[in-house]
């Protein structure tokens, strides 16, 4: 990356900074939220997440549970 790529690169954020000026945090938060990668209201890749580790946590139960009885049985 050169230099004058990343003048006008920081150039550019800091025009984009000046929208903001005079903006309540709740008019930013509103802002953020309404364009960020995902809106406020879309958690499909957390609620995977959650779902995959919920998952792993039950199946580690189930399987050490299982090793628990095979061993107290012998």
């Amino acid at each position: 990356m050169t230099k004058e790529i990343l003048i006008a690169d920081i150039i550019d954020e800091v025009e984009e900074w000046t929208q903001f000026f005079g903006l309540i945090p709740d008019e930013l938060i509103e802002w953020d939220m309404s364009h960020s990668l995902g809106k406020c209201t879309d958690f499909e890749i957390e609620q995977y997440e959650c779902v995959t580790e919920v998952a792993r946590h039950i199946l580690q139960e189930l399987v050490e549970e299982v090793v628990l009885d095979l061993y107290s049985s012998s």
